[in-house]
């Protein structure tokens, strides 16, 4: 199997719809959104940046939050898959932690 194939799996089975939010996203909690990075590193695929929503009582709601990364002129596809990994998991794992919502990532992998 192979990362991306991971990083799918992961997506169908821990993954929570937004289509109650309109959304065909799939959002993935902390652990499993680091787990998501992981998987997207080791298969060079580059992280254009993510959205954040919350779940509280079975809603999902969204956090305002989110992030991005461009890519940099004459950077290499790899150097650019290093970096926006390293910043989706920066931003994922330091995300503030609160008792009373759970944060939810959506990421937005490259399709180059």
């Amino acid at each position: 199997m192979t990362m991306s194939e991971n990083y799918a799996q992961l997506l169908t089975t821990r993954g929570v719809s937004l289509d109650g939010l309109g959304l065909s996203a799939i959002a993935l909690r902390r652990d499993d959104a680091l787990g998501a990075i992981r998987a997207l590193r080791e298969s060079s695929v580059p992280i254009l940046g993510g959205d954040v929503y919350f779940e509280h009582q079975g809603n999902v709601e969204s956090a305002y939050a989110n992030w991005y990364v461009d890519k940099q002129d004459a950077e290499l596809r790899k150097d650019f898959a290093e970096r926006s990994c390293s910043k989706a998991e920066s931003y994922v794992a330091n995300f503030p932690k609160r008792t009373d919502k759970q944060p939810l990532f959506v990421l937005v992998p490259s399709s180059e």
